[in-house]
């Protein structure tokens, strides 16, 4: 992960093995960067990600809001150990239980 502030706007990059996902506060710098990144190398633009490295991605720009959720990676997880029709619970220990060091 790579960032770069300029000001009051900011830019990431994140790269995982040939995947680019880029997140800024300026759509003009980022299609800056877009710009220079394919004079470099050979890419393609897919748009807005939906999803990215087991992770779902929703929005409502309306209201500035963004929510990440793993509900496909964690399917996937249960049922590669055949644990898909297993029930969920709020939290994964019995309620009262005291740990310690």
């Amino acid at each position: 992960m790579y960032f770069k502030l300029i000001g009051d706007r900011v830019i990431y990059l994140v790269l995982y093995v040939d995947d680019t996902f880029l997140v800024g506060n300026d759509k003009e710098i980022i299609q800056d960067l877009k710009t220079q990144l394919s004079f470099k190398f050979d890419m393609k633009d897919l748009g807005a990600a939906n999803y990215i490295l087991g992770m779902e991605i929703k929005r409502d720009r309306a209201k500035r809001k963004l929510w990440l959720n793993q509900r496909k990676y964690l399917e996937t997880i249960l049922q590669r150990f055949n644990m898909q029709d297993s029930k969920s619970v709020k939290v994964p220990i019995p309620v009262g239980v005291r740990l310690s060091a």
